[in-house]
């Protein structure tokens, strides 16, 4: 964020304030009092991305540019015990590259987000 703007976020990004102008979320809902548990696991999934009021829907590997943000979905909410984040980036053109915050997205998606835990004596 840079003076209330968002300038980059990767990740689980539904989760993360992003200022006013940009706001991610994850569907569809489940409906628990219509018997949510038959409507799990979910199986067409996909996020909705609203920019300054214009509102795109993305599944997992699709992207697009909405206003001035570049948005790569690399991932969507998977369900399961206890589930994964859905993992995104979007980066404000001519503020960075685009395909680095994309690669930080990627890296974030492996399984333990591509980190290895090393013991040291």
């Amino acid at each position: 964020m840079r003076r209330g703007q968002l300038i980059m976020a990767v990740g689980a990004v539904s989760a993360t304030p992003m200022g006013n102008d940009v706001v991610v979320q994850d569907g569809p809902v489940l409906d628990r009092a219509a018997g949510g548990l038959e409507q799990w696991p979910r199986r067409d999934i996909w996020v909705d991305v609203f920019v300054s009021g214009e509102t795109t829907r993305l599944r997992g590997g699709e992207a697009t540019v909405i206003g001035n943000y570049s948005v790569s979905v690399v991932r969507c909410f998977q369900d399961g015990i206890p589930g994964s984040y859905e993992s995104l980036a979007i980066s404000l053109d001519g503020s960075c590259a685009h395909e680095a915050a994309l690669h930080s997205a990627e890296l974030l998606a492996r399984p333990n987000a591509g980190l290895a835990m090393t013991r040291w004596s």
